[in-house]
């Protein structure tokens, strides 16, 4: 999706020598305090496999954005 120019992807830096011309490449810095992350879907859409995908989400960002902070607090 990013090389066909429609989406935006965060990777490892030992992605950056597969990446190809068409792909720009940005080093990300620590920003001033941790960000957000979101999951976004259709309101309509019913399907249950996408609601089990934002549940699975959802838990692993909660996980995340408390492994995150105690690693921010420690420094």
């Amino acid at each position: 999706m990013v090389a066909a120019g429609v989406g935006v992807a965060i990777v490892p830096s030992s992605v950056a020598s597969a990446a190809d011309e068409r792909i720009v490449l940005r080093r990300l810095v620590r920003p001033a305090r941790p960000g957000a992350l979101l999951v976004v879907r259709r309101r309509v859409d019913r399907d249950p496999a996408v609601a089990d995908f934002c549940a699975l989400m959802g838990s692993a960002f909660a996980e995340l954005r408390r492994l995150v902070e105690r690693r921010w607090r420690e420094g």
